[in-house]
């Protein structure tokens, strides 16, 4: 899984709207106080969307950051919130 980090919920919402017109699923998830405190709002993709996703970030201004989730437990966190 890799959790796409945002400087804004606002930029997050348009990179979901973004995803979604590219039919590539994600899921909105609260930014872990660990990686940010500023944004709170964060997208999970599973890895093997990863090349799609960054076709469809080429040439935007998002300004997205991935951070690859390397064991389900550290997605549990994520996802419990």
């Amino acid at each position: 899984m890799i959790l796409l980090k945002f400087p804004s919920p606002n930029i997050s919402m348009l990179a979901y709207n973004l995803l979604s017109e590219n039919g590539i699923p994600c899921q909105v998830v609260p930014t872990p106080r660990e990686l940010d405190s500023s944004c709170g709002v964060s997208l999970v993709v599973e890895g093997k969307y990863i090349s799609r996703v960054r076709k469809a970030f080429d040439g935007s201004s998002l300004g997205v950051e991935e951070i690859e989730i390397s064991s389900d437990s550290a997605l549990r966190k994520i996802l419990e919130g």
